[in-house]
């Protein structure tokens, strides 16, 4: 079993533990929530490190199951409030300071997921608790002295540079997005920057693909909105863009907000997210001489649908076991459209729906809302065989 190193280089304090309390737990759960909280608890008070001690040592402290350690663990380093760094047979924990509570409701990930995982009031009620009345100033001149009307500055020779590590915060950088399919560059080339900075900040960019990625946004509609938040004064306002953004995110869903929901560690879901062109549609049709032509169409799909992996590949999966082949790239188009009217954004969406044997109506335009009924028997054989087959493969490979 792995021995663990917890560290930090800085203490947990009154504020951080109300904005853990009151804005990450709505996200990541109390026992993710309290976790963290324990792991400071461990540290040594004169170097924030906890002598080592195994993951054993650490459940039977906490009288937990294995799995609810990991996925406690990994809710705390997906909301980045921890960085996990392993060698060998150690694991180093760093613990990350929470973010403030205004920057942590700003947020482009974490406010929306928070305003969606509760009701309007309670996300009202929570935000209050961090509001402050500014003492109005109205009438006062600032008569405080400047640094150098009070000390002497002096010059000194040979003074050696400070490479120490010292107690403090590091700012939390807040939700990180580093596996969501949103071209940024292409983005950039289909509005008009005259509106943006003349040099774009990575930082503008990361928010920008934060939103795309809270909302499921396509890179049409994220066009649109970047060409609605335009201002007056002709510059570009990235409030209003999330505004905007929380509109058409209703519009299209009738839901206020896009809620929070933790990826299932799922066999069937990893295979779907990884499975290469060539592997599924050996699994998935009779008939080596079919491969060749429907591997360049699966190729194609991959290269044209901005979706997930994952998504396309169940697409594929449902289209076939519909048709009978895989039809053309403006099918899958009308798909993927249908499926996003229907929020089927993820692999696990995907899969539900899959499961779920709903599909629109072909005859009617696939903007249209009329749906029927898939032939249950039919669907229900299909995954039955497809599945069972696959979970055996999937089984002999492990076993190998």
């Amino acid at each position: 079993m792995h021995n663990l190193i917890i560290t930090s280089r800085f203490n947990l304090s009154n504020d951080d533990l109300n904005c853990l309390n009151l804005l990450y737990l709505p996200l990541i759960g109390s026992e993710a929530t309290f976790l963290y909280t324990f792991l400071h608890s461990l540290l040594n008070k004169n170097d924030l490190v906890c002598d080592k001690l195994s993951v054993d040592d650490l459940l039977e402290i906490l009288g937990w199951r294995l799995k609810k350690y990991r996925d406690a663990i990994s809710k705390l380093e997906a909301i980045n409030l921890i960085n996990t760094y392993n060698k060998e047979e150690e694991i180093i924990i760093l613990l990350l300071a929470p973010l403030t509570p205004k920057n942590f409701l700003s947020d482009s990930n974490y406010g929306t997921y928070l305003n969606g995982q509760v009701r309007e009031e309670i996300y009202e009620f929570l935000a209050s608790k961090f509001i402050l009345k500014p003492l109005s100033l109205e009438g006062f001149k600032n008569v405080s002295k400047t640094f150098d009307e009070v000390f002497k500055y002096e010059v000194y020779e040979g003074v050696k540079s400070d490479n120490n590590l010292y107690l403090g915060k590091k700012p939390n950088k807040g939700s990180i997005i580093n596996n969501y399919n949103f071209d940024i560059d292409l983005f950039l080339e289909n509005i008009n920057k005259e509106y943006l900075p003349e040099i774009i900040s990575n930082d503008l960019k990361k928010k920008i693909i934060a939103v795309a990625y809270a909302y499921g946004f396509l890179l049409e509609q994220m066009v649109n909105l970047y060409n609605d938040s335009i201002t007056e004064n002709k510059e570009f306002n990235f409030e209003l863009f999330k505004k905007n953004a929380a509109k058409l995110y209703t519009y299209l869903t009738n839901k206020k907000h896009p809620t929070l929901e933790v990826k299932e560690d799922d066999d069937v879901i990893l295979f779907l997210d990884n499975v290469s062109a060539e592997e599924l549609l050996d699994n998935l049709i009779d008939g080596d001489y079919l491969e060749a032509p429907y591997l360049k169409k699966v190729l194609e799909l991959y290269e044209n649908l901005n979706l997930p992996r994952g998504v396309i590949n169940a697409m594929i999966m449902y289209v076939y076991n519909e048709k009978g082949n895989i039809p053309t790239l403006n099918y899958f188009k009308k798909v993927a459209d249908s499926w996003f009217d229907k929020g089927i954004l993820t692999t696990s969406d995907a899969l539900k729906f899959m499961l779920q044997g709903e599909v629109k109506e072909e005859s009617v335009s696939y903007k249209s809302k009329k749906n029927k009924k898939v032939d249950q028997s039919k669907l229900e054989d299909w995954q039955k065989d497809y599945f069972e087959n696959m979970m055996k493969e999937l089984d002999n490979n492990e076993k190998a």
